[in-house]
């Protein structure tokens, strides 16, 4: 078994140098990217301009994409605004996508949107698409209503450590 662990910014190097000792154990690191809402903001808890942050991000990001490690992007926002319907936003996502499968060799994304998810495999059929935490799934019969979009899928936030509930699912 091998662990997902979430991105986290950090001014020192700690993040990047604690992945490296247990690149063996760690399969995957998920991280939200520039402004695209995803339920996490990674520059204001240390207090670097967002040009900064992302520096340090993409430079990080390439150190472990030279290790391997797959990477998972968060489309996790509840909310994506007046433009969630716009052509305008379907592009940013698609051109994020584009840039972080050619840079790091992005191979899945998690999101909150049955739009965004549908929108992903109409135009990525190479990536997986993850049905996130915080649609709230509790068993096969809330999988089943968004199979259509989704190729994978996190129970709710409350099932993490019911093994009950997880063998039930499985």
């Amino acid at each position: 078994m091998k662990f997902s662990v979430g991105y986290q910014l950090r001014q020192d190097n700690l993040f990047i140098s604690t992945v490296k000792e247990y690149i063996g154990k760690i399969g995957e690191v998920y991280f939200s990217f520039e402004d695209l809402p995803n339920g996490r903001n990674i520059i204001s808890s240390i207090g670097i301009n967002r040009y900064t942050a992302r520096e340090k991000q993409e430079f990080e990001l390439a150190e472990l994409s030279k290790t391997g490690i797959s990477f998972n992007l968060l489309l996790n926002g509840n909310c994506y605004g007046k433009e969630a319907l716009s052509r305008a936003f379907f592009c940013k996502v698609g051109d994020t996508i584009d840039y972080l499968q050619e840079k790091y060799g992005l191979k899945s994304v998690t999101t909150t949107s049955p739009l965004i998810a549908k929108f992903l495999k109409q135009n990525f059929t190479d990536i997986e698409v993850r049905a996130s935490v915080n649609i709230g799934i509790e068993n096969v019969v809330g999988m089943d209503y968004i199979a259509e979009y989704f190729d994978s899928f996190y129970l709710k936030r409350e099932y993490n450590r019911n093994l009950k509930e997880l063998k039930a699912a499985k």
